[in-house]
């Protein structure tokens, strides 16, 4: 599920070309490039659309090599997979708003509509799962809880900003395993 919630548009079968957005943390850029965002750039690097989007608004391009191989571990079990959506939904909204500057109004109005995220977001999944030729029930189930975890820490992220007491290792890895974890449905 987080595969497809968070890497469907790169999983396999996949053209080449120019892309709207690339996988985070499985990308390369120009270093001379990241250079230019000085201070910016640790924030960026954590949740790497909001770095996709300034590239794209500073008029730098975005490409897809289908050759390229990356391989990614998953979380297995649904407490992981809550977790990391929720987390990683708090440290991109958090992010993306303190980047942007945005006033509290501005980013009480993106955390209000949070709700409607879940089903703009697995409509963008649908695709990837048909073209890769996963799915099934459960898989969906798992997809669809997990995009609403995200939802509720982009809601909380917008409204109280970034989680400060993660730990650098937390920020690194959002998917560590809490005790008392679910199983993934399988």
């Amino acid at each position: 599920a987080g595969l497809a919630s968070d890497f469907g548009s790169a999983m396999s079968p996949v053209g080449g070309g120019e892309a709207s957005e690339l996988p985070g943390h499985h990308t390369s850029y120009k270093r001379r490039v990241l250079l230019d965002y000085d201070s910016n750039l640790e924030h960026m690097l954590e949740i790497e659309w909001v770095l996709q989007e300034a590239l794209r608004a500073s008029g730098g391009r975005l490409f897809r090599e289908p050759r390229a191989v990356s391989r990614h571990l998953n979380p297995s079990r649904l407490a992981s997979h809550l977790y990391a959506q929720l987390n990683g939904g708090r440290l991109f909204a958090g992010n993306r708003s303190r980047l942007r500057n945005w006033s509290l109004l501005r980013r009480l109005i993106w955390g209000a509509g949070s709700p409607l995220l879940p089903l703009l977001r697995l409509s963008r999944c649908l695709p990837h799962l048909r073209r890769a030729g996963a799915g099934g029930p459960r898989l969906f189930i798992v997809l669809a809880v997990g995009l609403v975890a995200n939802s509720v820490g982009q809601m909380i992220g917008y409204a109280l900003g970034r989680r400060s007491d993660l730990s650098e290792g937390d920020r690194v890895a959002l998917a560590a395993t809490p005790r008392g974890e679910l199983p993934l449905l399988s």
